[in-house]
């Protein structure tokens, strides 16, 4: 519960994202108090959303300006290697990149940080696992250093431009499996990306090039989907190319993507002109790291990771 004093706060600033797990609040306009104030209560929910609502006079709520890239809460970009999170696990789905993962944990409603498995993992069966996460406070409350791991922030906060839900990468020699929609015979792996993005039932496919065999799987475009929209399982070696629809990659305003840019240096579409590894020297100095908890930033040397951003 907050208290807002009428002469210095409106009950829409404490909208603006001021607090890390609060996904909607009550605003109440008349309640008696022995100080000159009005109380607004901050809420929170698994889901995000309230789980019931009542009509009542002198009452008003409504909903945390996070999503809408209106935070005043600090904006943490970079991901972080060889890093484990705690805390409670909220959910979790397999992504063939931490940057995917990321994506996920932006628009989940609850989701705070993260932490991803590489192909690497020791632990076969949780590799390529995406690991949603919240806590009390808000902030991961333990860093545990292993290897093959990546962990960050939902970029909810970043309040620079609003990030897009959209994967636009191809994933070369990867399967991505799933429920099959439909088996069509394509040119390339564009055109296959295209049939998925026009269908719309399609979350993402794979497409296996022709190789000028005879094989049933060759030259042809596995169009997919699951219950959460993310592959039921990651695997490589076995010559396909994987990727998501491009349905969602819509720009503010309104354009789809280009896929020359998508697969180039703006391969996603986040808040930041450039997310880089904690620790390297291109990291951005105003950026805040693991000094906001304590942590020291992590040493790396490999740019694998890096983004940048054509117009920087």
């Amino acid at each position: 519960m907050v208290c807002l004093h009428p002469e210095g706060q409106s009950h829409r600033n404490i909208a603006d994202g001021t607090h890390d797990r609060s996904g909607f609040w009550i605003f109440l306009q008349a309640m008696p108090s022995a100080i000159k104030c009005k109380m607004c209560l901050l809420k929170y929910t698994q889901m995000g959303t309230p789980t019931s609502i009542t009509k009542l006079d002198s009452v008003v709520s409504g909903f945390s300006l996070k999503s809408c890239g209106l935070s005043n809460l600090a904006c943490i970009r970079d991901i972080f290697p060889n890093t484990v999170l705690a805390d409670l696990n909220i959910d979790s789905v397999l992504a063939p990149d931490a940057f995917v993962c990321r994506r996920i944990c932006t628009h989940h409603p609850t989701c705070l940080f993260f932490t991803f498995f590489t192909q690497a993992w020791p632990k076969e069966s949780q590799r390529h696992l995406c690991l949603l996460k919240t806590s009390e406070s808000g902030f991961p409350s333990t860093r545990i250093t292993k290897s093959n791991a990546l962990s960050g922030f939902s970029l909810q906060h970043c309040r620079h431009s609003i990030p897009v839900f959209c994967h636009p990468n191809f994933y070369n020699d990867t399967d991505f499996l799933g429920e099959e929609l439909d088996i069509v015979d394509v040119k390339g792996k564009e055109s296959c990306q295209k049939m998925c993005s026009d269908n719309v039932r399609c979350q993402f496919f794979t497409y296996y090039p022709s190789r000028g065999s005879c094989s049933e799987r060759k030259g042809r475009c596995y169009l997919k989907l699951s219950s959460n929209g993310s592959p039921t399982r990651i695997l490589h070696g076995r010559g396909g190319i994987s990727g998501y629809t491009l349905r969602l990659c819509k720009m503010d305003n309104g354009d789809m993507h280009n896929q020359n840019q998508a697969q180039g240096v703006r391969r996603s579409c986040v808040c930041s002109r450039r997310v880089a590894m904690a620790g390297d020297p291109a990291h951005h100095p105003g950026t805040p790291v693991w000094r906001l908890h304590h942590w020291k930033p992590v040493d790396i040397d490999s740019g694998s990771l890096f983004l940048w951003d054509r117009d920087t």
